[in-house]
């Protein structure tokens, strides 16, 4: 180990030659991936001119490509000329690409049409409005956004953190960010972030350094995916690079990381990526900020991808992610009794422990040219417990205990077939079978007055299978018109409850500068499992066994105004209409999936609920932005929105997530330092301004009355003030003969602005009256990190 950082302290020293490093990839057909051999790559620029053709696997190989921002023009007859720009090439390790090519409409030989790389374009082929990709370079390009997919797309339009910066939730178009899909290589999975249980999460389980370009959408998405109604997050990971070992370590105040890839041995053509992190936050607290509250977390996560080409069976992939973290707090206060202070000191300790595993095997074979087949088996479990303590110091053992141990596993098969008829007509067609299972275990230990312990557990356990499979059809009717269309089933075995979900999707370029898009469908999903699985007060009947898949119909109508190769305008509105949603029908304050933030089961068990619940989300968003293009770029996002629910009496009120407009500007520029131009300082700023947390107010002269709090019985009618935060990123770069350096400091809420989270009030019998807790945000969060890879 001693010897393997030394050489690694070696290659930091400077070198009188400066490397250059080579950029390899394979080119395909976007719809079919098939390769596509002996097309044209020439680097944009280069002088001498510098360029190749791919061999008959669609594989290309460019050597000596000097470091910086390169551009590559990729070209084959009977294809769109494609233009990929703000290419990273550095010192430290090869650029390995996945390119696809459009085929012309026509595919005349005379036709030649040239394609710049687009933002917008999707990895999806069947996208067509409110989407967007997520490139592994933007990791660390917005401020504060530290490697994070979820702060990555809090930047986008229509999308909000839910006001708490540590639970980092995704609230999208006024959504509950329950109904939000996760999905990992194609496939469902649970929620890959630290400290959350089924909604946000304060740090992402996946590396940056794991993943490939990934899709998110907020509405209408294609016929392929189910089970959510919010949006998706497509997230996928990287193939590791099969021609050389690399390495990359990152030291930071959030802990310590190790990524690795390369080949098994050079005679084949498999490869392995593994990325494991270890972190404290504790290292903030040291420095004096109270970001966690007291309650020191800890965890780690493991991401892995490992590639395996065959000869003749196809490609395999085996892959997956385990997190694990820890916290414990422990509050102390004296108990008043009639306004004189106790000797009696009361300590609350509580510690948890959650993990999550998500496996899977891949596998793709190519059934014939045009057609291809990929199948998933994947195993994926969140484990959760927590134990809460009630002490008394004068009292021998503790008063009062709680603990709960929670178990969520799902089994799953998910496959689809993929076929090219020709440069107009594609279809895929596919189903996905889940098997789940549930254990929750609620337990509660009490001191009797005579020294004796009293005991109760609740449990709610139990199965389901989830059929889902779906067919969908793209076809380019024209060069400028686009059509995307499916069905998706989707069936709940627990309560045998189905729905056919028809989308649609349109897309039509105007010109090369202008296009309109409309996208429609019908979206459901099941809601968690322990909701289905809960009993009346004799324990022996299933009160929810006779609920419908919650259901949400989805319209938008987007422009997008090309104002010159780099700079993008996009509007779009929408409609979503709410319905079947499960409720509790006792008042107005009763649960409603609407409003779920988060979800504990024993909060509503022994609670029948109904589908009568119903909303509407509908709003107008704007995005202005300049792709990254000479070292600067910028995004500017205003989002204005309206999310409402109706109650029993056919009135509408605001959800819980109606924060009604969002207002994001991002801006950041490089410059090039150094005589030799193998230095790099970036700068990064961002502005985010939103309405405020809504939240139920109390009804004070009530409270008075009755000696207790008495809550408003019109939920969410009041707002804190409005969100807004600037952050800052600073990056400085430097590349030696074969390694690159990355040294950045990340500023979170830099103006130290302290956002108030939530109100709750308690009735005070000493005063008589109402005293008002504030609950608020963190101040400035500085998070430095050091990299180096070679």
């Amino acid at each position: 180990m001693f010897r393997f950082f030394l050489n690694a302290l070696f290659l930091t020293l400077p070198m009188a030659l400066l490397a250059q490093q080579t950029v390899r990839g394979t080119i395909t057909d976007k719809d079919s991936k098939q390769a596509i051999p002996f097309a044209n790559i020439l680097l944009k620029d280069s002088n001498p001119p510098i360029g190749t053709t791919s061999d008959e696997n669609g594989k290309f190989t460019l050597s000596d490509v000097p470091i910086g921002k390169q551009t590559l023009v990729l070209s084959f007859l009977g294809y769109e000329t494609f233009t990929l720009p703000n290419i990273n090439v550095t010192a430290g390790k090869e650029v390995v690409l996945e390119i696809n090519l459009v085929e012309n409409f026509a595919a005349l030989d005379e036709v030649v049409i040239v394609a710049e790389k687009r933002k917008e374009i999707t990895v999806n082929e069947f996208v067509t409005v409110s989407a967007r990709t997520l490139n592994p370079e933007q990791a660390n390009l917005y401020a504060a956004s530290i490697g994070d997919p979820a702060r990555q797309v809090q930047n986008f339009a229509g999308v909000t953190g839910g006001g708490d910066d540590l639970n980092n939730e995704i609230v999208i178009r006024g959504n509950s960010p329950n109904t939000l899909l996760w999905r990992l290589e194609g496939v469902e999975v649970p929620n890959p972030n630290h400290f959350t249980r089924l909604t946000g999460g304060s740090v992402s389980m996946l590396s940056a350094n794991v993943l490939a370009k990934t899709d998110f959408f907020t509405s209408a998405f294609p016929a392929e995916y189910g089970n959510g109604i919010a949006g998706v997050f497509d997230l996928r990971f990287r193939k590791g690079n099969n021609q050389k070992r690399e390495t990359t370590i990152d030291v930071g105040v959030l802990g310590l990381g190790f990524s690795t890839e390369g080949y098994f041995s050079k005679k084949s053509k498999a490869s392995y990526l593994v990325n494991y992190r270890y972190s404290t936050l504790g290292i903030l607290e040291k420095l004096g900020l109270n970001l966690t509250d007291g309650f020191n977390p800890t965890f780690q996560d493991l991401n892995y991808n490992i590639n395996l080409p065959t000869t003749k069976f196809g490609t395999f992939n085996l892959y997956g992610l385990l997190g694990k973290n820890k916290s414990n707090s422990s509050e102390t206060e004296d108990e008043n009794i009639n306004g004189n202070p106790s000797t009696d000191n009361f300590t609350n300790k509580t510690e948890s422990d959650e993990s999550t595993f998500i496996t899977g095997l891949g596998h793709r074979v190519f059934i014939k040219d045009q057609t291809y087949l990929k199948t998933n088996i994947t195993y994926s479990s969140n484990d959760a417990k927590k134990n809460d303590v009630f002490q008394n110091s004068g009292v021998v053992g503790p008063l009062e205990s709680e603990s709960f141990d929670s178990k969520s596993e799902a089994f799953r098969l998910s496959s689809f077939i993929n076929h090219k008829f020709n440069s107009k007509h594609t279809l895929r067609s596919g189903f996905t079978l889940s098997h789940l299972k549930e254990k929750n275990t609620l337990s509660f230990t009490d001191k009797n007055d005579d020294g004796t312990l009293s005991t109760s557990k609740d449990e709610i356990n139990g199965t389901a299978n989830v059929f889902q499979s779906y067919v969908q059809w793209k076809y380019r009717m024209t060069e400028n018109f686009t059509l995307n269309s499916g069905l998706h089933f989707l069936h709940f075995g627990k309560t045998n409850s189905s729905a056919i979900e028809p989308r649609l999707g349109l897309n039509y370029k105007l010109n090369n500068v202008h296009s309109l898009s409309f996208g429609a469908g019908l979206h459901s999903r099941a809601e968690q499992l322990p909701l289905y699985l809960t009993k009346d007060a004799t324990n022996t009947n299933f009160l929810n066994t006779n609920l419908k898949l919650s259901k949400a119909l989805h319209y938008v109508v987007g422009y997008n105004w090309r104002i010159n190769k780099n700079t993008l305008f996009k509007a779009e509105t929408y409609y979503q209409h709410l319905f079947d949603i499960p409720v509790d029908n006792s008042g107005e304050t009763g649960y409603n999936a609407i409003n779920a933030q988060s979800f504990d089961i024993f909060e509503i068990a022994e609670t029948p609920l109904t589908n009568d619940g119903k909303g509407r989300n509908y709003g107008i968003e704007f995005t202005l932005e300049r792709f990254l293009n000479k070292g600067f770029y910028y995004l500017s996002t205003l989002s204005l929105y309206d999310s409402k629910y109706k109650v029993g009496n056919g009135n509408y009120l605001n959800t819980r997530f109606n924060g009604n407009y969002v207002f994001n500007l991002l801006s950041g520029k490089d410059f090039a330092v150094g005589t030799k131009g193998n230095k790099t300082f970036g700068i990064n700023a961002k502005f985010v301004l939103a309405g405020g947390q809504r939240f139920t107010g109390i009804d004070e002269a009530a409270s008075i009355a009755g000696q207790t709090e008495v809550f408003s019985t019109t939920p969410f009618t009041e707002k804190v003030k409005a969100y807004y935060r600037f952050d800052l990123g600073i990056n400085y770069q430097w590349n030696k003969t074969k390694t690159t350096h990355n040294l950045s400091l990340n500023i979170q809420n830099i103006t130290s602005r302290i956002n108030t989270t939530e109100l709750d009030y308690f009735f005070d019998e000493v005063t008589n009256r109402i005293v008002t807790i504030k609950s608020e945000q963190n101040g400035l969060i500085p998070v430095l990190k050091y990299s180096i890879n070679f």
